[in-house]
């Protein structure tokens, strides 16, 4: 198994929100997540950063569950509130949460927001993981494409993320087979490199390492209009 994580600040912002996580335990856990934060430049790095203390702070004999999984993240809530309630002048901060917990070749994930987990089988890029957006929504009941999502005016609007909504959380599992490379994004990458770009970058003979790197590249290519985040293993 190889794993790598890259993030990039983009051309347009003045900081980077999006932090990643990536950490291989001695039980043979891999415990991966992306965040990506919001409510202004200070505000939505301490949200992301808060959040992902969160999983730096897990016991290394983790065993992963749906259950486990969404209780990290409602811990992230709790502390992200926490800090607003105790900082004035970071109220409204927030942040997307994307977990995934891979054992004995069974994969756990959680979700609240519009970060991304993928899951590159075969030639074939699926998305394991809906954005909390209304284009996600409609997206998921078929109607609109994936091609509309992409350039509807409410694709930035979260209806729910840590810190700042009901958390009404996503969750789920399922195997993974050896050859399998599992990706977790920001939106920085995913809403403006589609995902015919994505799969072919993906199917080349690179590396994991020179292939998130021609990710990022790609979405740098577009403007980058937002901070950019991938981490991921290949198995």
């Amino acid at each position: 198994m190889l794993t790598f994580g890259i993030s990039h600040r983009g051309f347009k912002r003045n900081s980077n929100q999006d932090r990643f996580f990536c950490r291989e335990f001695e039980n043979g856990v891999l415990l991966m997540s992306v965040a990506d934060g919001m409510g202004g430049q200070a505000e939505g790095a301490t949200a992301a950063q808060l959040a992902i203390d969160v999983l730096g702070e897990v016991d290394p004999a983790l065993v992963p569950t749906e259950t486990e999984l969404k209780r990290l993240i409602r811990e992230a809530d709790r502390r992200v509130r926490q800090y607003a309630e105790q900082n004035e002048k970071f109220e409204g901060m927030g942040t997307t949460l994307t977990i995934t917990a891979v054992r004995k070749k069974i994969a756990y994930w959680a979700h609240v927001g519009d970060s991304r987990l993928y899951v590159f089988r075969g030639g074939e890029l699926s998305a394991m993981t809906m954005d909390h957006t209304i284009p996600g929504f409609l997206l998921a009941d078929g109607k609109i494409t994936k091609k509309e999502a992409m350039i509807h005016p409410m694709r930035s609007g979260l209806l729910d993320c840590v810190g700042c909504g009901s958390l009404d959380l996503d969750s789920g599992r399922f195997d993974v087979s050896d050859g399998d490379l599992l990706m977790l994004t920001t939106d920085g990458l995913h809403d403006y490199v589609s995902e015919q770009t994505i799969q072919a970058i993906l199917r080349s003979e690179h590396g994991i390492e020179d292939k998130f790197q021609e990710l990022v590249d790609a979405a740098l290519e577009t403007g980058g209009h937002d901070n950019i985040t991938v981490v991921g293993a290949q198995f």
